[in-house]
């Protein structure tokens, strides 16, 4: 009986294992690569999630403008990066993936025309309206190299 049990404790060590990890890091990789989805006929971009500044917005619906919708791109045959990202000042949004009907585009640029709906946030700026302060993941200061962290202002500076 005692070999079995040590064939047991061997069988989970050299098979188990290994194939659970590699079952995790291909279900975390399928759910990385989901990418977001257009919608031509309402002209809706679905966003799993998107950085701006120090926030990441999740489950976003975006409206843009054009079909198809890219400034440049595609380019490659992967993402370049895991999560997409939005440039206020210019209006464009870079797409890491995009499902279109049923063609995927990787490395895209696309002109953001309105805001649908947003499903969550996290690391934005923060607001308490009783305490009257305003707390900022990080600011620049003037010209300076460096940012200052966790800064709140409030009443009298």
């Amino acid at each position: 009986m005692k070999n079995f049990d040590n064939n047991r404790s061997w069988l989970r060590q050299v098979l188990l294992r290994p194939l659970l990890a590699g079952l995790m890091l291909f279900c975390t990789a399928a759910a990385v690569q989901a990418g977001d989805s257009y919608d031509p006929t309402t002209n809706q971009l679905t966003i799993g999630s998107v950085q701006i500044g120090n926030a990441t917005y999740s489950n976003m619906v975006v409206t843009v403008n054009s079909t198809p919708p890219f400034i440049s791109g595609p380019a490659g045959i992967a993402p370049n990066a895991l999560i997409d990202s939005y440039n206020p000042a210019n209006q464009e949004l870079t797409v890491s993936s995009v499902t279109i009907g049923t063609k995927t585009y990787y490395n895209v640029i696309v002109p953001v025309t309105g805001l649908v709906s947003i499903g969550g946030v996290s690391g934005a700026d923060t607001y308490d309206s009783t305490a009257h302060q305003l707390t900022i993941g990080s600011v620049q200061v003037g010209n300076r190299a460096g940012y200052l962290e966790d800064s709140v202002v409030g009443p009298g500076g």
